[in-house]
């Protein structure tokens, strides 16, 4: 929609000084945009700085931690691993023990059965 505007030269000097002005603080506004660029590039590199600080401090606890645990826990595994070894060797004496006892039982009931038949055969004899 066209329409005609009538001026004054009053009006146009007020928007002159309004424009002028408004040229100034876009100016003033552009750098103002440049050096909050370059601070939220420093910040963003500072960050970065500081997420890839984090990422190796956290990376190293890991390892303290895995190298505490693992030393802490290496004698009570030893002392484990001992204790499974004299078990089973316990076991294995165990059975032995038992066989031997088994053995001696029928060694001696077979000499005692041995004997009580030579006992009967002297009295059989002797009667």
């Amino acid at each position: 929609m066209e329409q005609e505007v009538k001026l004054t030269n009053r009006n146009f000097t007020e928007m002159t000084v309004e424009v002028k002005e408004n040229s100034a603080d876009i100016i003033a506004l552009k750098g103002d945009i440049a050096d909050l660029k370059a601070a939220q590039n420093e910040h963003g590199e500072r960050i970065s700085e500081l997420e890839k600080q984090h990422e190796m401090s956290e990376a190293t606890l890991r390892y303290i931690i895995l190298e505490v645990v693992t030393e802490t826990i290496k004698p009570v595994i030893e002392e484990n691993r001992s204790l499974k070894e004299e078990i089973a060797e316990l076991r294995l004496e165990k059975y032995k023990l038992a066989f031997n006892v088994l053995k001696w039982v029928g060694v001696t009931g077979g000499a005692v059965g041995v004997i009580y038949i030579m006992n009967e055969i002297i009295k059989a004899v002797v009667n």
